[in-house]
């Protein structure tokens, strides 16, 4: 491992060294190793680096004391694989068309075909594993739980692409703990060359909360999660439920926090974590009782709410951006300041973090769709100060996200004209999303994974 981190260390410094003396072709010799992880049902505000009073996340927190922490970040809908389609494509579900887990609708994501460079060819829909993989990376995911498994798209790009859904269609457990899919993710490290594309999902914090010893009694309920709870508008007939939870769910935490630590260890012995590219985040949040949910389908900012950490060589360093992101806006911010052949930021529909947009940004969240009927649906645009709830046959909500990050208290009347200019922009930004060229989308499903998903909750 020595030698390789050596190796690659003269590689980069080579390229580095052509780069400033104009060789041709020197900015792609030493692309960068990418790692995207992602952590399903993770709320932001439940890791120590936003915040939280509890010991849920040491790695992760020394990760965000390295690396540039997003600090307001939306997810575009609590849903797990609409949510990680628009990760690595930057694009709303509105124009990428996945709107479930395959729940009701079944339609899996389908990307536009290889880029040719025809001219609107920029607008293709396409994954970051599929421009990777045509710049010559090699590309592996290991995910944990049916809805991200072969069949609902979400593989395109991989050339490696493991699921428990994938590998065990015969009945035994279709998700996976963080301990073994960490043990996948690593033995393929091992042999990996450079560069290489590998994301990492796992599942525990999603329900049903059961960590393991010693994580399932690693919290207690105390003054302290009982004051948090009512500060957040948890009524006391409930609180004792919320707790309990509330420590079940920081469990899971901190042991899929101990299991990344082994990845961090590995991406260290390696090089990739100083001369690579990493990301850190989640596909949404989850209900603990707040606003009476449980699980994850409103647009509440413990439902949405989801944390980021971005670093790459040169980048910043313990800093944190107040600017309103999405999951949208990882791409692109990628694009514009890594090494990683991702070309030109406006290719993507979210925008460069640090470019110099307006100094809020903004989010845009939509909930899940229940049905294939057509129906109105309920959107969510937040700004730094502001966020709207948005349903054409509903009257407006309006929430102040400075004065009142809980939600509680909802001051529409009192703003007409906030609400008028947020819903403009919201309706905007959505015909935007799709007036652009989209992927075809089907509702064919295989049958294995339809029933996969059926055993997991996930489909009718």
């Amino acid at each position: 491992m020595e030698a390789r981190r050596t190796w690659r260390s003269r590689l980069r410094g080579v390229w580095l060294a052509g780069i400033a003396l104009g060789w041709p072709g020197a900015a792609l010799a030493a692309p960068p190793d990418f790692v995207l992880i992602t952590i399903d049902t993770l709320r932001a505000d439940h890791l120590g680096a936003y915040g939280y009073g509890r010991n849920t996340s040491p790695n992760i927190d020394a990760l965000a004391s390295q690396a540039l922490l997003v600090e307001t970040v939306l997810a575009p809908m609590p849903m797990t694989l609409p949510s990680h389609v628009s990760l690595l494509t930057s694009s709303l579900p509105a124009r990428h068309g996945v709107l479930s887990n395959f729940r009701y609708l079944k339609i899996p994501f389908v990307p536009s075909e290889n880029r040719d460079g025809s001219e609107g060819d920029d607008d293709a829909l396409r994954s970051v594993a599929q421009i990777l993989g045509e710049a010559g990376y090699q590309t592996a995911a290991f995910t944990s739980a049916s809805p991200l498994a072969p069949g609902t798209g979400i593989d395109a790009g991989f050339s490696v692409f493991e699921s428990p859904g994938a590998v065990s269609p015969s009945g035994e457990s279709q998700r996976r703990d963080a301990t073994t899919t960490v043990d996948r993710a690593l033995e393929w490290l091992e042999t990996a060359s450079s560069p290489f594309f590998l994301w990492i999902h796992v599942f525990d914090p999603h329900l049903p909360y059961e960590p393991p010893a010693p994580f399932d009694t690693a919290f207690q309920t105390d003054e302290a999660l009982h004051a948090r709870l009512a500060t957040a508008g948890v009524p006391d007939v409930l609180q004792r439920y919320a707790a309990k939870a509330t420590n079940l769910y920081d469990g899971e935490i901190r042991y899929t926090d101990e299991q990344l630590g082994r990845v961090f260890a590995a991406l260290r012995e390696r090089g990739t974590w100083d001369e690579g590219v990493i990301a850190l985040t989640a596909d949404h949040g989850e209900g603990l009782l707040e606003h009476g949910e449980t699980g994850h389908q409103y647009l509440w900012r413990t439902t949405i709410g989801v944390p980021l950490l971005l670093r790459w060589p040169g980048g910043p360093r313990g800093e944190r951006s107040t600017r309103v992101a999405s999951l949208l806006d990882v791409m692109p911010t990628l694009a514009a300041h890594s090494q990683l052949p991702l070309g030109t930021p406006d290719r993507f529909d979210g925008v460069d973090l640090l470019d110099e947009h307006p100094a809020d940004g903004f989010g845009i969240a939509q909930e899940p769709v229940h049905s294939a009927a057509p129906r109105l649906r309920t959107y969510a645009l937040q700004t730094q100060q502001w966020k709207l709830w948005h349903r054409p046959d509903a009257p407006p909500r309006l929430y102040q996200a400075t004065d009142d990050p809980h939600e509680l208290s909802e001051v529409a009347a009192d703003h007409p004209d906030i609400v008028e200019r947020l819903t403009q922009q919201l309706e905007k930004l959505l015909q935007q999303a799709q007036a652009r060229p989209g992927a075809e989308v089907t509702e064919a499903i295989d049958p294995e994974q339809r029933q996969r998903l059926l055993e997991l909750g996930y489909a009718e």
